[in-house]
Parts: C-alpha cells; sequence; structure tokens
C-alpha cells in the first residue's frame, strides 16, 4: 500500500516537473488541440529510445530536486495512463513531439503509414524476414539488441537510408543545414554501444601543483604554546624555562623557578644549581642531591612549568624570510610553517638545520608527506638557522596515478620509483601506454616510449618500467584504459533487465 502511494505521488510530481523537461509546452499551450493521446502513446510504443529519454529525463529533473525516485517508478502504463487522463501531460509531450518532427502529415503523395510510426518497427521488408521464418539473426560484439529481437547495427546496414521512420526535420533555408537539428533526428545517437566505442579518453587537463604545497597552504599556524604539551625527559633546559620543584617529607613545599642568564636555578637554603644544558631528567637528579643535603626523609618531584622562547632564523626559499620567535619545542618544522614554507622554486626535500657552523640534520620533508615520519626531530635552540634551498629536480607525473603532481626527484632514477611516489597506477591506467616528454637540456623537447614488450605479461611490463631511466625536466603521463567494453552486447528496450551482457560465440538474439 505505502508502494503504491509512493509511485502515485512520483506520477504527480512528473506531471509537474514534465513542464521544466518540454521547452516548448508554451506553444502547446498557445494552440487550439494537440495530438491525441492515443497516437502519443502509439509514438511512444513505436520509439523505445524516445520513450527511455522521456523517463531518464523526467527521474533526472526530480532527483536534482531531491526526490528519491529511480525509473522503475514510472512505468509504462502509469505514464501512458497520466497522458489520457491529464491535458496537461499530453499538451506538454504533443509539444515536444511535434518540434521532433512527429505527428505531422509526411510530404510525399505515396505515404501510407501512419503518422508518427516507425516504418522499420518489423513491418519493412529486410527486417521482417527474420521474424517471419523464425530464424534468430546472430549477434556480432559491440551490437544493440532492440526490443523486436532484431539487431539495429544490421538493420542500418540492410536499409541505409531509412531514419526508423522518424519524420525528417523542415528543411533550413540557406547553403548550410541545421547540423543539430539533424543530430537531433539521428535514431541511434542514445545507442550504449556506439557511445562507448566513440568516446575519447581525454586526460584531466587541470594544471599540477607540486606535491607537497598543500601542506603549508591548509596548516593553521599560531605562536601560542599549548598549556597540555607533555615533555619528555630529554627535553633539554635553558635559560627562560621555568621549572616547578615539589619536596615533600620533612619539608613541604612548592616552588617555581625560573633559569636565570647564568643558566642556574636558586634553591632555598640549598643555593644555586646550574642547570641549563641539562636534560629534565638530570636537573630533577641535581636538585634533590641539594635537597636531600639540607633535609632529611625528603621526596623531590621536578616538573617543566612555562617554556622558553627561541630566536631562529628562517632563510632561502621561504614565503616569509626572518627571524621568528617561538618555544624550546619547536621542530624544523614547526619554524617553516611559522614562515608560510617553501616557495614554488624552494626545496621540500633539502632542508638544512644549521647550528652556527655546525649543520645539524638535513631534513626531508617526504617522509613526513608519502609516509608519517617526522624527520629532524631535533629542537630548535637560539640563533639556529633554517636554509631552503633552491629546488632539485623535478618531473612531472599525470593522468592515470593516484596522486598526479610536480614531484623533486632525490634519489629516484628511474620510472617505477618515480611512480611509486605518485601512489601507483590503478587498474584504470594502461601501463601499455605510457608517454614521456623529455626536455634535451637547453636544446629541445621529444616524445619517448617506455619499451614494453608486445602482448607481455604484468611481470615483463614492470621490468620494463624499472630499467626506464628518467632525468630531470620529464613529464611522465598514464593514459587511461579505453572506455568501450571488449566482447560485449547491449540491451535495450522493453526488457526486464537493460544492459550490457557478456557475448560469446554464437550468441543468438533474443525472440
Amino acid at each position: 500500500m505505502m508502494k503504491s502511494c509512493r509511485v502515485q505521488q512520483v506520477l504527480w510530481l512528473a506531471v509537474a516537473v514534465v513542464f521544466l523537461i518540454f521547452p516548448h509546452v508554451a506553444r502547446a499551450q498557445q494552440a487550439d488541440q494537440g495530438l491525441p493521446a492515443a497516437q502519443i502513446i502509439e509514438i511512444l510504443q513505436g520509439n523505445p529510445d524516445l520513450l527511455a529519454e522521456a523517463k531518464q529525463e523526467i527521474v533526472s529533473k526530480l532527483r536534482d530536486r531531491g526526490y528519491s525516485v529511480t525509473e522503475a517508478d514510472i512505468t509504462d502504463d502509469r505514464l501512458f495512463s497520466q497522458i489520457q487522463s491529464d491535458d496537461r501531460v499530453r499538451l506538454a509531450l504533443s509539444a515536444e513531439l511535434k518540434a521532433r518532427g512527429y505527428g505531422q502529415e509526411e510530404t510525399s503523395p505515396d505515404q501510407e503509414q501512419p503518422v508518427g510510426q516507425k516504418p522499420a518497427m518489423g513491418t519493412s521488408p529486410a527486417a521482417g524476414g527474420n521474424g517471419a521464418s523464425g530464424t534468430l539473426p546472430k549477434i556480432i560484439p559491440g551490437a544493440s539488441v532492440g526490443p523486436e529481437g532484431q539487431l539495429e547495427k544490421e538493420r542500418d546496414k540492410k536499409q541505409p537510408g531509412l531514419t526508423g521512420g522518424r519524420p525528417r526535420p523542415a528543411e533550413v533555408s540557406g547553403p548550410d543545414k541545421n547540423k543539430g537539428e539533424a543530430q537531433k533526428s539521428y535514431i541511434y545517437r542514445n545507442l550504449p554501444a556506439l557511445q562507448d566505442l566513440y568516446t575519447q579518453s581525454l586526460i584531466d587537463p587541470t594544471k599540477l601543483e607540486r606535491f607537497g604545497a598543500a601542506l603549508f597552504r591548509n596548516s593553521v599556524v599560531t605562536d601560542k604554546t599549548a598549556a597540555d604539551i607533555p615533555v619528555s625527559s630529554d627535553y633539554i633546559l635553558g635559560v627562560g624555562d621555568q621549572l616547578s620543584v615539589e619536596y615533600y617529607g620533612s619539608v613541604t613545599q612548592k616552588l617555581q623557578l625560573s633559569v636565570d642568564r647564568e643558566g642556574r636555578v636558586i634553591l632555598p637554603d640549598a643555593g644555586a644549581v646550574l642547570v641549563a644544558g641539562r636534560t629534565l631528567a638530570e636537573a630533577q637528579q641535581l636538585i634533590r642531591n641539594a635537597l636531600v643535603r639540607q633535609y632529611k626523609n625528603l621526596s623531590v618531584d621536578v616538573s617543566l612549568g612555562r617554556l622558553k622562547t627561541v630566536r631562529v632564523y628562517v632563510v632561502g626559499d621561504v614565503k616569509n624570510p626572518g627571524a621568528y620567535e617561538t618555544n624550546g619545542l619547536s621542530t624544523v618544522l614547526s619554524a617553516l610553517l611559522l614562515a608560510g614554507g617553501p616557495t614554488d622554486t624552494g626545496s621540500l626535500r633539502t632542508v638544512k638545520h644549521f647550528r652556527g657552523r655546525r649543520l645539524v640534520a638535513e631534513i626531508d620533508l617526504y617522509d613526513l608527506m608519502l609516509k608519517g615520519v617526522t624527520s629532524g626531530v631535533d629542537r630548535l635552540d637560539s640563533g639556529d638557522s633554517i636554509l631552503v634551498p633552491p629546488a632539485g629536480a623535478q618531473i612531472v607525473v599525470a593522468g592515470m596515478v593516484r596522486r598526479p603532481a610536480i614531484y623533486e626527484i632525490r634519489d629516484e632514477k628511474t620510472l617505477d620509483e618515480v611512480l611509486q611516489l605518485a601512489g601507483g597506477v590503478p587498474v584504470t591506467g594502461e601501463l601499455g601506454k605510457i608517454k614521456v616528454e623529455r626536455i634535451q637540456a637547453y636544446e629541445r623537447k621529444e616524445m619517448l616510449s617506455v619499451n614494453i614488450p608486445k602482448d607481455g605479461d604484468l611481470q615483463a611490463i614492470e621490468a620494463a618500467i624499472r630499467k626506464f631511466p628518467i632525468q630531470d625536466g620529464d613529464r611522465v603521463t598514464i593514459t587511461p584504459i579505453l572506455p568501450r567494453s571488449d566482447q560485449t552486447v547491449y540491451l535495450q528496450g522493453h526488457v526486464f533487465r537493460p544492459g550490457k551482457y557478456p557475448y560469446r560465440d554464437g550468441l543468438k538474439a533474443p525472440t
């Protein structure tokens, strides 16, 4: 019962949407009379592609307005009943059919066929032979099987002059014909077999950006230190750090001590303790030893309160070079985020961390972006400098890869290593058609092809990719596989399960 109500609602919605689907409703309303309902139904029954197109348009418009509707909800019987009972639907369909050339009198005096019917719908001599004899026509791959059990591709070959009985549109004056109207009247324009066969495998022409640029573009940077950041016991203390010292036993007290410019903290009754340059664990032991000498049966706990402020210099090819003040837990990546990250010409793979003249570390940011491993974990100290040199060799990986982008190469020498940077090739990419556009330094561009063995297995193809060398400036393009389906036939029309079906030798068309 609920399903019946839902279908009824869909039909009334279809009535409302039909005026949005067909642009010629206004002309139909101006006319006194449209086509009779019986003639409209006869035209739709004789043109399954036109009937299916109308249903698809109705479902598409309803879905655009948020209704969960399928083509199964709009059956032929209910749609025909709506045409007979509702003049609005009849007039709208009549206007559209007339605009497409249906329901008009033929100019040929010997035309005896009823208006709006297809002459090839089981009535033509060439088409009717198979039905009369009971012999099933043989199916060839890529053919479309119509509702009459006849191959439309084969019928077109036998009757090249027919357009399925559809009346021709009005001739356009002038030297050029209306190509849009001619295309509109072509009966095979909606055949899935032809659409798949002639669809081009185009590669997305979107401009690619450097891999890793989004890391700095999407990061939110704040200079405030989070209060809940845990500090490990190997944290190196320095000038400006604040220690929280609690001891209890014979004496109970809590102290907040700051490391002064000489690197010391002053303990009441115990004197000064040098802690700068020491880890937090070492400082805790030094403070405990100093307090135990003054008090008996004492337990001491030392934790870090406020972090020190360090000044570092970020220079080279960065968006905002300069001096930055950050906290003692900051790393090279933190400083780069403050400076906005490398420019389009800055390197992401050889970021250098200097302390004075000593090179502390050389950081490869690809380790973080590809593996989730944070390299260069050494914390910054006051006076440290971070240098971003110009980018090294770069290549472009485009087409059917999981991460098409511009990649900076460092130790990668072969094509398979570059494809790994790009996330690999999905199953929709064709490994047998890899294009490489190469720049001969300071001279010219040329197109290369990877030496893929013909009809080789996957292992042979992978071996060829591993042997292909790459160099600076290469543009690698992985083409998509063709959109057509091999060994496939298409079934459409008045059947319960239209669509693609596998082809085998000797397959016959249905009766």
